[in-house]
């Protein structure tokens, strides 16, 4: 079905005036004559496109006089072209009398109740709109009761077509309708569904006929045009906010269950719930999880930033103000930017919460229009929100891509309910965050998280220079003495893998070749798979797939790249955790998301800072030491030279440290 248009009218009764559209003027002077005894009403415009119509309505030059307990409609605050009014003689060939009062009835309460419900909390496109509703239908058809509860046919009794019940609901002030993009005041455009009015182009619009405007930034999720009608169902509408009613009663108790498990669990009225762990959670990740449950359950201060050192465990910390809004019976959201991150983290969330309905959501996911207490979702995936949850947590808010893109911060602020907690977690936060969150009266609560759960320090990087390291134009590299006795070590003496990261696509593969082939350089043994490893580090069985163009991988020599754009990269990252081979070349690809039980780091042109700012070396230096069985690691920065973000980068390691120490979480 093609996007549908809309009318400009004016009804009238004796009580005053309303100026507004609809796609079926009829439908609106019903409800009107129901409502304000209305008798009349003149359509004042031709049908046109949403954004059109609205601009229109927002830019008339008509004097309404609104009844006193008329719902205004939620114009646009957007122009369609700057100086452009609507007024009586540009009209009145396209002005119609209608006079249908009582004679038109409109969708029944229990269609009109029923779709809200299944569509509130959302902001979603006609078409996306059309596919939820159908696929609750057919929800409602499985269910044994939907005979008796309501029409058989599912959400809707289809006399009545799904736009005539969004109209009721944007009359009745339930739903706002929005252009996909609009015309801005001063003749620009902006997209409302993720807010940025960049990277917006003219195209030939299949759905009007007519050139449309059409949002570039988030076509991934589907077009947003000018001709495309855009609702919000604010999830607030029909809902308690969670944390209105908080008390000093309602507390964190973390419960030591048996010597490997641990149970975080919320007492005080209201539903129990259970936050169920495999480990207990370390004095530092006690004294931070009591923190943000106290910051979520007072009504003084909407965010918190957790800053955690890598590998410190800062998920549960989160679990207690999950567990609080989930028995309050308020929505949580786990806001990731990056999939397979949500993917890993989805096992864990649903072991902790075995009787909570959890949903997670990425670019093929198979719970798309499922409904959940929590929800597990890509950055991207927020942007179909709105007002919906009580409590927002988002994890790496310094990774790409959310800390680069202003349409993503966009969404997910737009999905918190009003009064909504949002927490934020990072083990490397922007300067300008931790400022306003050490400020007073800043409004938001620094939570830090300062020591692994082993109780060891965080490897400080080694500063190593030089001058012979440089970044090659074109053909082979070379790599000084220096730093191949340093990978050297770190595989055949120290016994450890090594992360070897670099600054470019190119280098990588170049990086790793270079190594393969060259001699074993004494006194580390003949050959790189030496011991205490041994055949340990052969891929086989799993040479075959994987020695294939352009990769020509020599297992041998268990040294391997990857990159962003490698094809086989997730079979070498789990090659590599399965300890199939010693180094791993990588970009900045590696940064986060991934354990080794025993590695070091080594970070090529560390001074290259147009590539490595302070937070990615830290992430990076944050791959080592993270076991029980190797909490030491070593971690070496080298380059040509020393750029200020390999000194921030070293500064910040040894602040946590500090920090830990001087609260004694450290055990040596």
């Amino acid at each position: 079905m093609s996007n549908p248009q809309f009318y400009l009218y004016r009804a009238s009764g004796e009580q005053g005036d309303i100026l507004n559209i609809s796609h079926k003027p009829e439908l609106d002077l019903n409800f009107y004559a129901k409502t304000y005894g209305f008798t009349s009403l003149e359509i004042l415009s031709p049908k046109m496109p949403v954004a059109k119509a609205l601009a229109m309505l927002s830019n008339s030059s008509f004097k309404v006089n609104y009844p006193p307990s008329a719902l205004r409609p939620n114009k646009s605050p957007y122009a369609f072209k700057p100086g452009t009014c609507l007024t009586a003689e540009n009209i009145k060939s396209a002005k119609v009398e209608i006079n249908l009062p009582g004679r038109f009835p409109g969708p029944g309460e229990y269609e009109v109740s029923r779709v809200h419900q299944f569509l509130a909390g959302r902001i979603l496109l006609w078409e996306e709109i059309e596919d939820r509703v159908d696929y609750g239908s057919q929800l409602a058809l499985e269910d044994p009761l939907a005979s008796v509860s309501g029409p058989a046919s599912g959400l809707l009794d289809h006399r009545w077509p799904l736009l005539d019940i969004l109209q009721v609901l944007y009359l009745t002030g339930s739903a706002r309708l929005m252009p996909g993009i609009s015309y801005t005041a001063n003749g620009g455009l902006v997209c409302n569904r993720c807010g940025q009015d960049k990277a917006i182009i003219r195209v030939g619009c299949p759905d009007c006929g007519e050139e449309c405007y059409q949002c570039e930034e988030c076509l991934s999720m589907g077009a947003s045009r000018t001709c495309t009608p855009l609702w919000a169902f604010p999830g607030d509408c029909a809902q308690v906010v969670v944390g209105k009613h908080a008390s000093a009663e309602n507390h964190l108790e973390l419960e030591k269950v048996t010597q490997d498990a641990s149970e975080i669990t919320i007492a005080g009225p209201g539903k129990l719930i259970r936050a169920q762990l495999s480990f207990p959670l370390t004095q530092a990740q006690r004294a931070a999880a009591k923190q943000v449950l106290e910051t979520v359950v007072s009504e003084q201060g909407l965010r918190v930033l957790v800053w955690a050192a890598c590998g410190a465990g800062k998920t549960e910390v989160s679990f207690g103000a999950i567990a609080y809004t989930l028995r309050k019976g308020g929505k949580v959201l786990f806001a990731i930017p990056r999939r397979d991150v949500v993917r890993e983290l989805e096992p864990r969330l649903k072991q902790a919460f075995p009787d909570i309905k959890i949903i997670s959501l990425y670019g093929g996911s198979e719970d798309k229009y499922v409904e959940g207490e929590l929800v597990l979702a890509t950055t991207h995936q927020v942007i179909r929100y709105c007002r919906n949850f009580d409590l927002v947590i988002l994890d790496e808010v310094d990774a790409f891509p959310y800390r680069d893109s202003a349409m993503l911060h966009f969404a997910v602020e737009r999905a918190r309910r009003p009064e909504g907690k949002l927490v934020l977690m990072t083990a490397t936060p922007e300067e300008k965050l931790l400022q306003e969150a050490r400020s007073v009266g800043g409004g938001t609560v620094l939570v830090t998280i300062p020591a692994r759960h082993h109780g060891f320090p965080l490897p400080e990087p080694e500063i190593v220079v030089d001058k012979k390291i440089r970044v090659p134009r074109a053909g082979s590299i070379s790599l000084p003495k220096q730093v191949l006795e340093l990978i050297y070590s770190s595989v055949v003496a120290d016994g450890c893998q090594l992360f070897l990261f670099v600054p470019q696509v190119a280098l990588a593969q170049r990086v790793a070749e270079y190594l393969r082939e060259m001699p074993a350089a004494e006194p580390y043994g003949s050959e790189w798979s030496a011991e205490p490893y041994g055949s340990e580090w052969s891929a086989e069985p799993y040479r075959q797939g994987w020695s294939s163009e352009p990769y020509r991988l020599d297992w041998e020599r268990g040294i391997h790249f990857v990159h962003a754009r490698d094809q086989h990269r997730d079979r070498k990252i789990q090659a590599f955790k399965d300890r199939k081979f010693p180094v791993l070349v990588s970009t900045s690809i590696m940064e986060r998301g991934i354990t080794v039980s025993r590695c070091n780091v080594l970070v090529l042109m560390a001074n290259r800072d147009q590539v490595f700012d302070a937070g990615t070396l830290v992430q990076m230096a944050g791959r080592a030491g993270r076991t029980t069985d190797y909490p030491e690691g070593r971690v070496w920065f080298v380059g040509d030279g020393i750029s200020p973000a390999m000194k921030i980068a070293v500064q910040k390691i040894r602040e946590m440290n500090t920090e830990a120490e001087r609260r004694g979480y450290l055990v040596r």
